[in-house]
């Protein structure tokens, strides 16, 4: 899901990189918050790394290859724990590893696109009588 830019402000290149790299050390800072458990309790993934993930559990990672692993580059990326772009203190900002990330916003994801859909008519549905279910049936 695209986001623009303008919901953002306008230091966020700085505040995110500060999230990033100075706070989170470039590694992943998810303890959970994408709906997995890590080994050692946080992810760790570190930025720009190509690691190894697994189908069946690819919140897992490793620095060698191995059968049924597939390479993955580890890209940061920074989180709002609550979904809200304004509020931009350090306790609601996340260094999440890009699985994380999108794990951790999927629900929060779906919500949105499904509210969209219901205020564009999309999923409202004009049937004729004869096609509506009757009390009882």
């Amino acid at each position: 899901m695209e986001t623009p830019l303008d919901q953002y402000p306008p230091d966020w290149p700085e505040i995110s990189r500060h999230i990033r790299f100075e706070r989170a050390g470039g590694r992943c800072e998810c303890r959970g918050e994408c709906g997995h458990a890590h080994p050692g309790g946080r992810c760790n993934a570190p930025h720009g790394l190509l690691v190894y993930r697994n189908r069946p559990q690819p919140w897992l990672w490793q620095r060698e290859p191995e059968e049924g692993f597939y390479p993955v580059r580890i890209i940061l990326t920074t989180a709002h724990l609550d979904h809200n772009r304004q509020r931009n203190d350090d306790a609601n900002l996340r260094a999440l590893c890009q699985y994380c990330h999108l794990n951790h916003d999927r629900l929060h994801g779906a919500a949105l696109r499904r509210q969209r859909a219901i205020e564009a008519g999309q999923l409202e549905l004009d049937l004729p009588k004869s096609c509506r279910a009757m009390p009882g049936d």
